[in-house]
């Protein structure tokens, strides 16, 4: 017993004499399929969330012109979907989960199984 303490003790005082630099880590991913919308990965996150969040974003997108959709830039694009998103999702922190999904495209996966 006294030597798990010794060497919790040993373990937790070299952590805290370690260098603190910041280390930066950069990845890429290549996937076999090409970019999937930011609008159908954003009704995918909504779909987990809720059926309803995701009819409303759906009827909400559906009342939008689509010729006027097809000629924004995508970060037009992608103001538009978080305006939609901040009329639906009742928090911010979902909210915030949602910018934090779009920018990793973490639902690229499942919106392109959608479309297999």
């Amino acid at each position: 017993m006294t030597g798990l303490v010794l060497l919790v003790i040993l373990v937790l005082h070299a952590c805290s004499e370690v260098d603190a630099k910041s280390k930066f880590v950069s990845v890429s991913l290549d996937a076999k399929w090409e970019s999937t919308p930011l609008m159908l990965e954003t009704s995918v996150f909504l779909a987990k969330e809720s059926n309803a969040m995701f009819w409303a974003f759906v009827d909400t997108v559906a009342e939008a012109n689509t010729a006027d959709r097809q000629d924004k830039e995508p970060k037009e694009v992608y103001e538009m979907i978080l305006s939609i998103a901040e009329k639906l999702i009742p928090s911010k922190l979902q909210l915030g989960l949602l910018k934090f999904s779009l920018s990793l495209r973490s639902y690229s996966q499942a919106a392109e199984m959608h479309n297999q």
